[in-house]
């Protein structure tokens, strides 16, 4: 009886170990549907914009000049929170010259 006992013992104790170190306490998460969640502490993204003109061989590229105009997305994100307004991208001009 007396080593049933001390079994019994070392399996609780084993088993409260094992359950104190995997519950130490309750996580806290931060909550996905705050408004605030999503739309503050973001860093500022930056993004480069890389195009290539494939053209056959003997046609020349006509003179051009194309321009790029950047505007900012409105509305809501998935959770209701607003879209950052972000910091205003001047219109960007590519010049094509044969």
């Amino acid at each position: 009886m007396k080593k049933t006992f001390f079994k019994k013992l070392f399996t609780a104790s084993i088993a409260a170990i094992t359950a104190l170190s995997v519950f130490r306490g309750v996580p806290t998460f931060a909550d996905d549907n705050s408004a605030i969640t999503k739309a503050n502490g973001e860093n500022n993204a930056v993004v480069k914009i890389n195009k290539t003109l494939n053209i056959a061989e003997g046609i020349t590229t006509p003179t051009a000049t194309f321009t790029f105009k950047f505007t900012e997305k409105t509305g809501q994100s998935s959770n209701g929170a607003p879209y950052q307004t972000g910091v205003a991208i001047p219109d960007r001009n590519v010049e094509y010259n044969k």
